[in-house]
């Protein structure tokens, strides 16, 4: 038999693998998140070339015209009456148990890791807790930014779920699912632009993993302050430099196009940087100067705004000598 999938997904990491089954007949119908906007572009203009209906809402896929529910990089909660009525099938960009929820691939890149995975797993009343169909991993390439490695993450997410779906269509039912193991269990947390912040004191390995999670165009890169603006960093690697005790945050070095920055314990050599109200990145050695120190420094953002509050008083109190003086003038 052709099994009959109903799919579920948004944004170019799912694009992929709604490909690789439309083009084997599999697909329905297409449901998008009508939030993600153009996120959705190329899933639709994928769905209409093979001619496949498209819609935002849920409640258009017909549990009985379809044999499988498989959500791809799908942010919203499966009703009910689809768990109940047919199987029902999640991916998932982790090695679960490990790293449930939101951006797991900039959390496992943050904390280390040498390799990244992705599972295919059984949908069930919470977030990626399901039993576990397939799964596969990627070892972490030095350098790759995170563009590249969800570039690969989606194309072992198609063979994984094609995977699930020729086990089906030869057999009339899923894979044998292995429950995931509690003890394991990881959770992070949805990420904001401010988690970019650089904290100069980190170890170089973390500082260097922070550019490339936040790499663009996908995020919007992590950042740093130089004279009192923020500066983005997209690109750096660690410096050929042992490990030593000095100042955090400081530019010890200034290369042709490229500078070093020391951290906790080594230096990160900065090699392109753009600051965030203009212009396009840039050599950091076009921008930063040797002895510059980078990042926020409380003491001095107290003494600024303790500056200005100063001068707003007085400014203040000028106006209300003026008010005075025109009352009194009547």
């Amino acid at each position: 038999m052709t099994v009959r999938i109903a799919f579920l997904g948004t944004f170019h990491p799912a694009v992929p693998t709604l490909e690789a089954l439309a083009e084997r007949g599999h697909v329905r119908i297409v449901v998008v998140p009508e939030r993600a906007g153009p996120k959705n572009d190329e899933l639709i203009a994928l769905a209409e070339r093979h001619r496949i209906a498209w819609t935002y809402d849920q409640d258009e896929v017909d549990p009985t015209a379809v044999d499988l529910v498989l959500a791809a990089n799908y942010p919203d909660i499966v009703p009910r009456v689809l768990l109940d009525a047919v199987p029902c099938v999640n991916t998932h960009w982790s090695a679960l148990p490990r790293y449930r929820g939101v951006h797991p691939t900039a959390w496992a890149l943050l904390n280390g890791e040498t390799e990244v995975g992705v599972t295919v797993h059984l949908m069930a009343d919470d977030f990626d807790v399901g039993a576990v169909l397939r799964q596969g991993v990627l070892g972490v390439v030095p350098d790759e930014p995170i563009a590249r490695l969800h570039e690969r993450l989606a194309v072992l997410q198609a063979e994984l779920v094609l995977e699930v779906v020729d086990h089906l269509e030869l057999h009339g039912s899923l894979p044998p699912a292995t429950p995931q193991d509690e003890r394991e269990a990881t959770y992070v947390p949805q990420r904001f632009p401010s988690d970019g912040l650089i904290d100069w004191s980190w170890p170089t390995w973390r500082l260097d993993a922070l550019v490339r999670a936040l790499h663009r165009p996908e995020y919007p890169g992590a950042f740093t302050t130089a004279d009192g603006r923020r500066l983005i960093v997209w690109s750096a690697r660690p410096a050929d430099t042992p490990e030593y005790h000095s100042t955090p945050g400081r530019v010890v070095r200034l290369l042709d196009d490229a500078v070093w920055v020391k951290t906790g314990d080594t230096a990160l050599e900065v090699h392109e940087v753009q600051w965030d109200d203009e212009g396009r990145p840039t050599p950091a050695s076009s921008v930063l100067r040797q002895g510059q120190r980078l990042g926020l420094r409380p003491e001095l953002e107290i003494a600024r705004l303790n500056g200005e509050l100063a001068d707003l008083r007085a400014e203040l109190a000028d106006l209300r000598a003026l008010v005075v003086r025109s009352e009194e003038g009547r």
